[in-house]
């Protein structure tokens, strides 16, 4: 959890864009898979590739991401843990439920008539 909240509170003293280089990270990251793993010595590295990433915090505007915001991971961890795939009703009834309710209200936000199908497709909508 440290890891995050130190991260969280440099976000606005980061620059909007990474300050590395191609080969510096492939200097810092490309290497052979270890077959024993590294267990929880993989967090040992967060530190650097939060130093060699776009952070996504309020001065950058160029992507839609997620949000960047403690919730927005908060979110993101809750749906990991439920791990669903909204491919059907009979696969996720509640995330594909809810998915129905959020495409009615960005239909409706932008005047899309309610007699059209929708849902949401990672990286772009389809109607």
């Amino acid at each position: 959890m440290a890891l995050a909240l130190n991260y969280w509170a440099s976000v606005d003293k980061l620059p909007a864009y990474p300050v590395t280089s191609g080969e510096l990270t492939a200097r810092l990251f490309a290497r052979p898979w270890s077959e024993k793993g590294l267990g929880r010595a993989v967090l040992d590295d967060f530190k650097t590739i939060a130093e060699h990433v776009r952070p996504s915090g309020g001065r950058f505007f160029g992507y839609v991401v997620g949000s960047a915001e403690p919730v927005g991971a908060l979110g993101d961890l809750l749906a990991a843990v439920l791990n669903q795939n909204v491919t059907s009703w009979r696969s996720a009834p509640a995330a594909t439920t809810i998915e129905q309710a959020v495409v009615g209200w960005l239909a409706d936000a932008v005047g899309c008539p309610t007699s059209r199908a929708a849902s949401a497709v990672a990286g772009r909508r389809q109607i």
